[in-house]
């Protein structure tokens, strides 16, 4: 079972060590039925430095995805950490901001880039994540247009009530927001 585990932030890593070219894994995942055959790459070919610099390309483009994807503010600190090396501490004392609210922040980072790569470590390697739930993603952050909706949302009269707000998000964006509460903890917890 432990071979089946694909960690994202080794991939970060990974990608982060030369920005402009495709990273060379030495040792990439491979699906979840390959591990239990024991076999090499689809259809019983050898491994080549072909494959595996084929496969390298699509794990950091996957992640490159994953983080534009992810706000500004957490996409800096996950460079900071990964590509830069620098430490909480480091950042904590540069930004004004406690460590312990970067680490929260890296948190929630990485469970977004968790989320975001769950599908393609599903369909490139078979293995499902059981932790990451669709359902508790906040369709706010997810959407390429957050900072705007962010604006939006904090440009709401205080006296008025939620509903034309709601109404805007989805004619503007195509974003379904049930309920205020939506709108409400993405103002609380992730803005």
């Amino acid at each position: 079972m432990s071979q089946e585990r694909v960690i994202c932030r080794n991939w970060i890593v990974d990608l982060g060590r030369d920005p402009d070219a495709a990273p060379v894994l030495a040792e990439l995942p491979r699906s979840a039925e390959q591990l239990r055959r024991g076999d090499s790459p689809p259809g019983d070919i050898p491994a080549s430095a072909e494959w595996a610099e084929r496969r390298a390309r699509e794990v950091a483009d996957a992640v490159s995805v994953a983080l534009r994807h992810l706000a500004p503010d957490e996409r800096d600190l996950i460079e900071r950490l990964y590509f830069m090396g620098e430490g909480f501490r480091e950042q904590a004392e540069e930004t004004g901001k406690a460590i312990y609210r970067l680490e929260g922040l890296h948190l929630r980072a990485v469970r977004k880039l968790r989320r975001r790569l769950a599908a393609f470590v599903q369909r490139q390697y078979g293995v499902r994540s059981h932790r990451v739930s669709e359902r508790a993603a906040c369709p706010l952050c997810d959407s390429p247009e957050r900072a705007e909706i962010d604006v939006l949302i904090r440009s709401r009269d205080p006296k008025s009530t939620w509903g034309r707000t709601i109404e805007v998000i989805h004619e503007r964006y195509g974003i379904k927001i049930v309920s205020p509460q939506t709108l409400i903890g993405h103002l609380k917890y992730h803005s």
